[in-house]
């Protein structure tokens, strides 16, 4: 029984690990999005240098 339960655990980690938003920010607001894309959008020629 223990091997079930810890399928299930593992399971239900692993699931919730894949749903998390890594670029999540909660201080951004409806207009956020519009900005972000705006800046792609001014940089989608150039070279990315991270």
């Amino acid at each position: 029984m223990a091997r079930i339960d810890n399928r299930i655990q593992n399971r239900v980690q692993s699931r919730i690990r894949n749903r998390i938003d890594r670029f999540y920010n909660p201080q951004a607001d409806a207009a956020s999005p519009f900005a972000v894309a705006d800046e792609q959008t001014r940089t989608a020629g150039q070279p990315v240098t991270r």
